[in-house]
């Protein structure tokens, strides 16, 4: 199946076939080719050509066109007119009410012949059928369309590969040719008919031997062209296809006179083809009896009535039109990059909105467990009454309610507001225990001691005091530690509730305590159940008390608050909190999407720094970076479209500044890098072209002047892979040169030429030639010199030596490498010296200054610097892609 969507021309046509319809259809305007069946496809109901059955009718069809390339037909498709065809072919078969053809079924099928033979189909049309043949097989009318599509293809490809060529002097010379005749019948003529006004002749090409085209200007509007003896005004003209050459009589004399005045291309067969065809249009079917004759006095008054376009003013403007011209800003209508007003409030809340009143490690999230210093001694191991003083209005136990508080029982306001009673009450029930257990260890040892001493003598009563002494702070130290040891047993016994950061404190207390093995096993257990429902109920009510908006000092400090309860699996948790900041980042990042700037370029990348700056999320900071690139895209995409909309028809030249103007501006890399490769690609090709034009012109010069071929003599680019010098050893020993003294070429400036004068022939000296200048290195010095500052080279064979100068325009000589003998010296430098000349007869055109300006009023021609105005073509060489 293959849709086509129709030219305006089309539609108009068809849509008025479908007025004429009894039922009402909708037409989307697209060809749809299926088969022998043409359709077309309506909103609703569509129409259908069937060239198997001759008729015409309308239907509802599902042609789910959605996943389809639909393509375009160009303004000059052959399309066009095998459409046409459809309302000459069903109306005369009567398929069409109302639709009256005039011709006959021999007239139709003579259209249809001519139609379809454009694109190497044989039509058949009859009042039965209508039959198309590729060849001797027959073929659906499909395929038919299919072979047109592909041969418009292949026109415009052949279009986009056609070049300028290289430069011509549209001077006729006089050379003198022997042109041998023989006469040609009409059928031949008519057989060889060239098109364009030009038929074959009898006359041979001197040059090649094949038949001359010949055209004839009609009386009294002969063309007038220049020649190396003055203007002439031509009566006819013989073009030889093959050579890309033309001729014509010198005035008053015949071709068999053998002086004639000829215009050679060089084999640029795209020059002469545009020539022959603006020749052409002159040309007619009228005879002309007249000579060739000059241009005179006596026909001054017919010249003045003709204008002379040379005498429009060559001053052409040269405000040159930079890359970085092209309108960069960006329309303030146009809809936020977010495409939503989401105005978010700008009220942030740090990590103090949690919980301002937080004291390092000494209060949890809820502010209740404040430690209890490691150095006290609970003594209630030793006597366990407590008296009256120990107990509070309501007769609770007052030691019981300092365990309580310290151990974060209480509020923590309550704690604060009770501390100071709390540690009064504490230090004096130390000092009293420690007083009655003194008190009562005297009492009860009293008499022991005395009986015990009374037969001593004095030094050892006094060493045997000592001694109990000591014992008696041991017994103390031990009544201490086993106190501690109940109050810690105590705690863990009773420390359901408390807060995680407390069952922490008491479990490293348990760590480090002499404990029996099997009590702290126990005692393990029991905190490691009572912190599981701990980290459940603080990481439950931390959660639940999360900010509308989570910053990242915050999110930060509750995700470490989360790591902290091993005991439970936190990920749903971690998954909110993540959620939560998520939230946050697209608002901070919608939030710099709408305060920032984005009239230009500079505004989208200092937009993308913003949010890169903003250290988020990785796939949120890529999904908004990637909206900011996606627009700074858009807009180098469109500068680009503007700087390469006419690339299509550029020169070399033109694409060489075009190519550096891309390079130099700033684009996205991938935008960048396509187009560059792109240009680069199409203007190695074209400079590639010009380089075999040039080298083949080059080679002419050399044999036209009787130098021989020389083994130092290498051309670019490779004509002929058998030869040694123009292969793959050619361009590496001309590579090697460039980077030895060709090291300022330009990145498309190509050799046309390299002689190598090294005694190895690796190419590290010689000379470069390409036309833009000629680079030289010998054993004194290198250097290179511009074409244009070239005056003349010339050869020396004297007592002094023997030499290829090149003079400059400034008076100055320099000395060119050569490899030729004594005997060419005179002809290789003669052949330099004309080639040279041509390169300097470059057309402003193709020069940096005329090319920088976009349009011109004046215009100066890429072939042949003619300068006129007001035309579509040049009118001295047919040229038809001049700006």
């Amino acid at each position: 199946m293959i849709v086509l969507k129709s030219t305006d021309e089309l539609r108009k046509v068809f849509g008025k076939l479908i007025g004429t319809l009894s039922v009402p259809v909708e037409w989307d305007g697209n060809f749809v080719v299926m088969d022998n069946f043409l359709v077309l496809s309506g909103r609703e109901r569509s129409v259908i050509f069937n060239y198997d059955t001759r008729r015409v009718s309308t239907n509802i069809i599902d042609l789910k066109l959605d996943k389809v390339n639909v393509q375009t037909i160009s303004p000059q498709s052959q399309l066009i007119n095998i459409f046409n065809l459809v309302l000459y072919a069903f109306g005369k078969w009567g398929a069409l009410k109302g639709i009256t053809v005039e011709k006959d079924e021999t007239q139709i099928n003579t259209l249809f012949g001519a139609v379809f033979g454009q694109i190497g189909v044989t039509a058949e049309y009859t009042a039965q059928y209508c039959f198309l043949y590729k060849g001797d097989m027959r073929i659906t009318y499909e395929d038919a369309i299919q072979l047109a599509i592909e041969k418009d293809n292949d026109e415009v490809e052949d279009e986009e590969d056609k070049t300028a060529g290289l430069w011509h002097n549209m001077v006729w010379k006089v050379v003198n040719e022997e042109f041998a005749f023989s006469r040609t019948s009409l059928e031949e003529r008519k057989r060889g008919r060239l098109g364009n006004n030009f038929y074959k002749v009898g006359y041979d090409c001197p040059r090649c031997g094949q038949k001359l085209y010949m055209a004839v200007f009609p009386e009294k509007d002969e063309p007038v062209i220049d020649t190396v003896n003055g203007q002439v005004r031509m009566a006819r003209v013989f073009y030889c296809p093959e050579c890309s050459v033309f001729f014509t009589p010198i005035p008053l004399k015949n071709l068999t006179d053998k002086d004639v005045f000829v215009l050679d291309f060089d084999g640029d067969r795209s020059a002469a083809g545009d020539y022959m065809e603006m020749l052409g249009k002159l040309a007619g079917d009228e005879p002309n009896g007249n000579f060739n004759e000059y241009v005179g006095a006596e026909k001054a008054e017919e010249q003045n009535k003709r204008p002379d376009l040379n005498s429009i003013d060559k001053g052409i403007d040269d405000k040159r039109v930079d890359l970085s011209g092209v309108d960069k800003g960006i329309d303030d209508k146009r809809v936020d990059l977010n495409g939503i007003d989401k105005g978010i409030d700008d009220k942030r809340v740090d990590l103090s909105g949690v919980d301002k009143g937080i004291e390092d490690e000494r209060v949890d999230l809820n502010g209740i467990d404040k430690g209890i210093k490691d150095g006290r001694v609970d003594l209630n191991g030793i006597d366990k009454g407590i008296g009256d003083n120990y107990r509070n209005l309501n007769g609770i136990n007052k030691f019981d309610e300092i365990i309580k508080a310290e151990e974060g029982f209480y509020p923590e306001e309550y704690v604060k507001h009770m501390e100071p009673e709390y540690e009064r009450l504490w230090d004096r029930m130390v000092e009293e225990s420690e007083e009655r257990v003194e008190e009562a260890e005297e009492n009860s040892a009293h008499g022991h001691i005395k009986a015990k001493h009374a037969d001593l003598s004095p030094e050892h009563a006094a060493y045997s005091g000592k001694e109990d002494k000591a014992d008696r702070i041991h017994e103390t130290e031990e009544a201490r530690r086993k106190a501690a040891q109940e109050k810690l047993i105590y705690s863990v016994e009773h420390s359901a509730g408390k807060s995680y950061a407390a069952l922490n404190n008491l479990e490293r207390e348990l760590a480090t305590s002499e404990l029996k093995t099997d009590t702290k096993r126990r005692l393990e257990k029991i905190i490691g159940d009572a912190k599981i429902d701990s980290a459940k109920v603080e990481a439950k009510t931390m959660m639940s008390k999360l900010p509308a908006v989570l910053g990242e000092k915050a999110y930060h400090a509750y995700k470490d608050k989360l790591k902290q309860y091993n005991e439970i699996d936190t990920t749903e948790y971690e998954k909110e909190l993540d959620d939560r900041r998520h939230l946050a980042e697209r608002g901070e990042a919608e939030d710099i999407l709408k305060r920032s700037r984005r009239s230009t370029r500079k505004d989208l990348l200092d937009m993308l720094d913003a949010i890169k700056g903003r250290k988020l999320s990785g796939d949120i900071e890529k999904e908004y970076a990637d909206r900011v690139l996606d627009a700074v895209a858009k807009l180098d995409r469109r500068r680009m479209d503007d700087a390469c909309r006419d690339s299509a028809d550029y020169t070399g030249e033109e694409l060489e500044r075009l190519y550096n103007s891309i390079k130099e501006e700033s684009f996205l890399p991938e935008i960048k890098n396509p187009a560059l490769d792109s240009v680069a690609k199409r203007l190695k090709r074209i400079k590639n072209e010009e380089a075999g034009l040039l080298v083949a012109r080059l080679k002419k010069e050399l044999q036209n002047n009787n130098v021989s071929d020389n083994s130092r003599h290498y051309f670019y680019p490779a004509a002929d892979a058998s030869d040694d010098r123009s292969g793959e050893n050619a361009i590496e020993r001309m590579e090697y040169a460039k980077g030895t003294y060709g090291v300022s070429m330009g990145d498309f400036e190509y050799p046309i030429m390299m002689v190598d004068t090294t005694r190895t022939q690796n190419g590290r000296e010689g000379m470069l030639l390409t036309p833009e200048a000629v680079y030289y290195s010998n054993f004194v010095t290198c250097g290179s010199i511009k074409v244009e500052n070239i005056r003349a080279i010339e050869a020396s064979t004297g007592f002094l030596g023997k030499s290829v100068t090149a003079h400059l325009n400034d008076g100055s000589k320099v000395k060119l490498p050569h490899a030729v003998g004594t005997g060419e010296l005179k002809g290789y430098a003669k052949a330099l010296n004309d080639f040279v000349m041509y390169l300097k007869e470059r057309p402003f055109s193709r020069k940096e200054k005329y090319l920088a300006k976009e349009k011109h009023d004046v215009i100066c021609c890429f072939r042949c610097g003619y300068v006129y105005k007001g035309l579509k073509e040049c009118p001295k060489c047919g040229y038809k892609l001049n700006v």
